[in-house]
């Protein structure tokens, strides 16, 4: 496809691994951290919390 369909489910997908979300529902809900530097303080930040990709199954 053409249309980029293809490119927003897979971003949507990208996104709710991310978020930890398993519905549309979910990631309606989800809250957001948004850290000055987000590859070393936002993972920090989301184990701390448990949320996010640092959440424990």
């Amino acid at each position: 496809m053409d249309d980029g369909s293809q490119n927003m489910v897979g971003a949507l997908r990208t996104s709710m691994g991310a978020l930890g979300c398993h519905n549309i529902k979910e990631m309606q809900l989800a809250q957001i951290v948004i850290a000055p530097s987000i590859k070393s303080e936002g993972k920090l930040l989301q184990r701390a919390q448990a949320v996010g990709m640092g959440k424990t199954k």
